[in-house]
């Protein structure tokens, strides 16, 4: 992310428009992106029922719900089915075990809440070999996240494997699967087999969420171009799983991200226009760090690596025992 910033900054333009250069059409008025709300599973049915209906009413139309929290999946069934009844069918619930449950745990809870319109359970078994087994014993929906997060190569002949067609997603964390080309290449493969590509962050700040933000639009816009390559009419607005800025109290940038309720639409969106300004003016909220050593020495210098054909200039500073043994440094996931 850091390289491709820098690339834009250089040429006076957005991270997104590096992403889409070779995209003919502008994308100065690209709409912006749908954030799915987390929620986590902590309280019981009604409770959680309570906060899911508040959700909708700030203006959310896709709820995450954590599940196989509980010792036993019947509460977790009863939360699903709850929350369901309260906030209506338009909206859209999806839930996630985290490869918590064992099979037989994870096809209690599939064969339950089979009629709850679940648009998909992501990860719900363990034992990655009992997926497409879970998917064809219960019919639900499932989205793969931890599953992929390991594959560093061979992608095409791993992906392969989970060509299924209960498999109707896939989530990718661009900071764990190993960066944006990783991350793209997940994502594409999932449009081209009819699945859907599903962005989430991990907590980042507003620096690595405003990449993120790019990212799931340049993601939505290759989805459309997959659609007209395969003659299908796609609909790009998939609700990204975004919605982590919730829980943070504070953030390393002085400038608030816009996510937030779109009064045009009614719906809760992450505006693009904004993250790209953020990456392109970011101010540093010193207040917002605490730092945590004060008696080591501080080095600053001038870092340069030439490669191929480019050269890169970073400004560094170090804490700790200065020596002489060469510095690496390694450009790994979003701030």
């Amino acid at each position: 992310m850091a390289v491709l910033n820098a690339i834009a900054a250089g040429e006076g333009s957005s991270l997104l428009n590096v992403l889409c250069i070779h995209r003919e059409e502008s994308i100065e008025n690209s709409l912006d992106v749908k954030v799915c709300a987390l929620l986590e599973s902590n309280g019981g049915p009604s409770e959680m029922a309570l906060v899911a209906t508040t959700l909708v009413r700030e203006g959310f139309t896709a709820i995450k719900l954590k599940v196989a929290r509980q010792a036993d999946p019947t509460v977790d069934i009863a939360i699903i089915k709850e929350v369901r009844k309260k906030i209506g069918w338009e909206i859209e619930l999806r839930a996630d075990a985290n490869q918590s449950w064992n099979y037989d745990e994870a096809v209690k809870f599939g064969l339950s809440v089979k009629d709850s319109g679940l648009q998909y359970i992501e990860e719900p078994v363990n034992n990655e070999d009992d997926i497409i087994k879970f998917c064809e014993e219960t019919g639900l929906p499932v989205a793969l996240d931890e599953t992929i997060n390991s594959i560093r190569k061979n992608h095409l002949k791993v992906l392969a494997k989970y060509n299924h067609p209960m498999i109707v997603a896939f989530v990718i964390k661009p900071s764990v699967v190993g960066g944006f080309e990783n991350a793209a290449l997940l994502a594409r493969w999932a449009h081209q087999h009819g699945k859907m590509a599903v962005i989430s962050a991990t907590f980042e700040s507003s620096l690595g969420l405003s990449a993120l933000i790019l990212f799931s639009r340049y993601v939505d816009l290759m989805k459309l171009d997959t659609g007209r390559m395969l003659n299908k009419e796609e609909n790009s607005c998939i609700a990204h799983g975004l919605g982590t800025y919730q829980w943070l109290r504070e953030d390393v940038s002085r400038t608030p991200l816009m996510i937030g309720y779109n009064p045009c639409n009614g719906v809760v969106e992450a505006c693009v226009t904004d993250a790209a300004q953020i990456l392109q003016h970011f101010q540093f909220n010193q207040d917002a760090v605490v730092p945590y050593c004060t008696s080591r020495e501080l080095h600053a210098y001038e870092f340069v690596a030439d490669l191929e054909g480019a050269s890169i200039c970073l400004n560094v500073q170090e804490i700790g025992k200065k020596d002489d043994v060469s510095s690496q440094i390694m450009f790994s996931g979003n701030a």
